[in-house]
């Protein structure tokens, strides 16, 4: 149980590539953080990765394709830490670069589920506890590719498009009870998953890894790709008092991904 006055933080999405880093970066600022997410294993490696942070930091497993989980997560948040402060959904699947035409309706189903709908709940479950106590923050990861057209990742693009547009509903809905609501628009983020996505989007067209990968650096301005450090450096900050008056804005951190057509 966090000590009064101290920030109750929960980070969605914690086993994530970005997720830890955020985690981290709001421990460091003396919040306490809960961290949850489906894989439960990998959950577990990183709460031991944060033993520095021993009394501060907690674990809970949670699927957000859940309305019944992502309930419990937050019944556990209200029963056990006392509320929620700080929410940051930092969640993706990592889908198989498909042609539309092509695309099957339970991958489609199953990314929206995933990248869409799991916001929505962690939003709503999260915002029954700011709204009475009329304060609160939330940062959601969404992504550039709400912002643009993405070939072979339709699913995913309107899954993020779909979260940039909750996050201004939201902002809209919640303002008038403090609750401040942003999303963080990561393009290339060094890390596995960009990896991954990559190594998936040359076997889907036949190019080789190293060739996907200088197309998507050649796509930013910077020719290098943002760390995950930067993204847990800017949620910390949309959480903090400097960032009272920053709502319903979609933040790109893409190293000018989205500059070049």
């Amino acid at each position: 149980m966090p000590t009064p006055g101290t920030p109750r933080v929960v980070v969605v999405g914690a086993a994530g590539s970005i997720g830890p880093f955020i985690a981290r970066r709001f421990l460091q600022d003396g919040a306490y953080v809960c961290i949850a997410d489906v894989n439960e294993e990998r959950l577990n490696e990183i709460w031991h990765d944060l033993c520095a942070y021993v009394g501060r930091v907690d674990q809970r497993g949670v699927d957000v394709r859940s309305e019944e989980s992502v309930s419990s997560l937050f019944r556990y948040v209200g029963d056990v830490v006392g509320g929620i402060d700080v929410l940051v959904n930092s969640f993706a699947g990592l889908d198989q670069p498909t042609p539309i035409w092509e695309l099957p309706v339970d991958l489609w189903q199953q990314t929206l589920a995933v990248e869409l709908t799991g916001v929505f709940l962690c939003c709503r479950e999260a915002l029954r506890w700011m709204i009475p106590r009329r304060s609160g923050t939330i940062v959601n990861v969404s992504s550039i590719a709400g912002k643009m057209a993405y070939s072979l990742r339709s699913a995913y693009a309107v899954a993020k498009a779909g979260v940039n547009a909750l996050t201004r509903c939201l902002a809209l809905e919640a303002g008038k009870y403090s609750v401040t609501v942003n999303a963080i628009c990561p393009g290339p983020v060094a890390g596995p998953r960009i990896q991954a996505v990559i190594e998936k989007r040359a076997a889907a067209t036949g190019r080789s890894a190293a060739e996907v990968e200088e197309e998507y650096l050649n796509r930013t301005v910077l020719r290098e790709f943002a760390q995950p450090e930067e993204i847990a450096e800017l949620a910390a900050f949309l959480a903090s008092p400097a960032a009272r008056h920053i709502t319903g804005q979609l933040i790109d951190v893409d190293s000018g991904f989205l500059l070049n057509p």
